[in-house]
C-alpha cells in the first residue's frame, strides 16, 4: 500500500487513482497467498472510492491462500460494495452464486496452520451474515450449495453455516449421514456423526432422521438434495 500511494503521489495522482491502482491489482491476484494485512488496508481505501462492476467482480474471485480464515478479505469485499454488488445481482461470480459460497467453505473450513499441517477453523461470522442477505438470489437460483468439501482430504459439515444456509431457505447437497459435522459450542472433539432432533419437518420421519436438517440440530427449513 505504501509503494502504491508513493508512486501515484510521484504522478501527482491522489486517493482515487491510489484505489483504482490496489482493485486493478488486487482482482487479479487469484487463489494466492495475499496476507491479511494488505486486504485490511485495501478495505478502507477501496470503500472511499469504490470499484467498478468490471473490477469487483475480479475482486469475488480472488480467495486468497495460507493461514488465513478468509476474513480480511471478505471485509475487503463488504466495505467496497463487491458483496452488496454480489447481493444485488448486478455481478454473478463466476460458477453462479451457489459455487461461489461453496468454494468460500470449502477454501477455509480447513486451513494451513502457521506452526505446519492442517487444521478445521471457524468460518467468520460476516460470512453467516452474508449467505443470509444472499439467500433469495440462492433460492431463485435453485442450484444446491455444497458446504461439506475442502481443499484436503477431509470432509465435514460446519454446523452454524449449515445453519445459517437451512435458515435462508437455501438448497444444500447432501452426502450422507457418514459425513461428520462441527459443533464449535461443544469444544475439542465436537465433531459428530448425526444429532436427531426432537422434531422434523422431512416427510416419513420417523424419530432417528439422519438428513443434515437433523444433525444440525433444527427442523428443516431449506430443501436439501441428494
Amino acid at each position: 500500500m505504501r509503494r502504491v500511494r508513493a508512486s501515484a503521489k510521484a504522478a501527482g495522482h491522489g486517493d482515487e487513482e491510489v484505489a483504482r491502482l490496489v482493485g486493478a491489482i488486487l482482482a487479479v491476484t487469484r487463489k494466492k497467498s495475499v496476507p491479511d494485512a494488505l486486504l485490511s488496508a485495501a478495505g478502507p481505501v477501496l470503500a472511499a472510492h469504490q470499484p467498478a462492476d468490471t473490477v469487483a467482480a475480479g475482486l469475488l474471485e480472488v480467495f486468497p491462500e495460507g493461514v488465513t480464515d478468509g476474513g480480511a478479505w471478505l471485509r475487503m469485499l463488504i466495505d467496497c460494495g463487491a458483496a452488496e454488488a454480489m447481493e444485488t445481482g448486478r455481478v454473478v461470480p463466476e460458477g453462479g452464486l451457489h459455487h461461489w459460497v461453496g468454494n468460500f467453505v470449502r477454501m477455509y473450513q480447513y486451513a494451513a496452520q502457521s506452526g505446519g499441517g492442517v487444521g478445521r477453523q471457524p468460518l467468520p461470522a460476516e460470512f453467516l451474515d452474508l449467505v443470509g442477505r444472499l439467500g433469495p438470489r440462492l433460492r431463485a437460483a435453485g442450484d444446491p450449495v455444497a458446504l461439506h468439501t475442502t481443499r484436503h482430504h477431509y470432509q465435514g459439515f460446519d454446523a452454524d453455516v449449515l445453519d445459517a444456509c437451512l435458515a435462508a431457505g437455501v438448497a444444500v447437497v447432501d452426502p450422507g449421514p457418514e459425513i461428520r459435522m462441527r459443533f464449535w459450542a461443544s469444544g475439542p472433539g465436537g465433531t459428530l456423526p448425526h444429532w436427531p432432533p426432537t422434531r422434523c419437518s422431512a416427510p416419513g420421519w420417523r424419530g432417528g432422521c439422519t438428513r443434515i436438517c437433523c444433525r444440525a440440530g433444527r427442523a428443516a427449513v431449506g430443501p436439501v438434495r441428494r
